[in-house]
């Protein structure tokens, strides 16, 4: 029985390592002036910074809204890790427990 669900737990595991190295998340800040995209391993994999809507010869503006705009892409991608978390737990679970996630 134990043994069993502990393949399962396992199983549920590895698939949720896999789902979660599949993501990519694609992140605009003030109307595509800066976009990032990140990778399931919160890697940066691409950066785009629009000419026409950030003055580049000023450094601190170009600075804080490249940190803006990384901070609001790690945290929407940490949020969707936390939703395939939740989701991958409550096929685990008995039938009427999926609201304790």
């Amino acid at each position: 029985m134990f043994g069993n669900l502990m393949e399962e737990m396992n199983a549920a595991q590895e698939e949720l390592q896999r789902k979660m190295d599949a993501l990519e998340l694609s992140h605009s800040f003030r109307d595509g002036a800066i976009r990032v995209t990140l990778n399931g391993q919160s890697q940066i994999t691409s950066l785009d910074i629009d000419p026409q809507k950030v003055d580049l010869s000023d450094k601190d503006q170009l600075e804080d809204l490249l940190i803006i705009t990384l901070n609001e892409a790690l945290s929407r991608l940490e949020q969707m890790k936390v939703e395939l978390t939740n989701d991958s737990m409550k096929d685990l679970l008995p039938p009427g427990m999926d609201g304790l996630f």
